[in-house]
């Protein structure tokens, strides 16, 4: 069950997640979308992305889903200037066993 969205900035710097989501009470899972550039990340919490290392989000690929416990130790960063992720945070089903 969709319960919010959230746009997040993500630049060349390294991006923490944790410290830029704000996360509707009851999530559980996300969608995660880049938008504008390509987008590297890791999450193991420790390790940054850099321009070459890291999973890689291609610009207007289709979602990915992530558990909200991965998100929240997610660094990022954008391949180039500016860029976004567009995120989407559910709630268990209630029709879910």
């Amino acid at each position: 069950m969709f319960v919010g969205y959230q746009r997040v900035a993500v630049g060349p710097a390294v991006t923490n997640l944790a410290g830029v989501i704000a996360v509707p009470a009851g999530t559980a899972r996300v969608q995660l979308q880049s938008d504008l550039l390509n987008v590297r990340y890791t999450m193991d919490g420790v390790t940054n992305p850099n321009a070459g290392f890291g999973m890689l989000l291609l610009n207007g690929q289709t979602p990915e889903w992530f558990e909200l416990a991965d998100l929240q130790r997610m660094r990022a960063i954008s391949v180039g200037a500016l860029s976004g992720l567009n995120v989407h945070y559910y709630a268990p089903s209630p029709l879910s066993v």
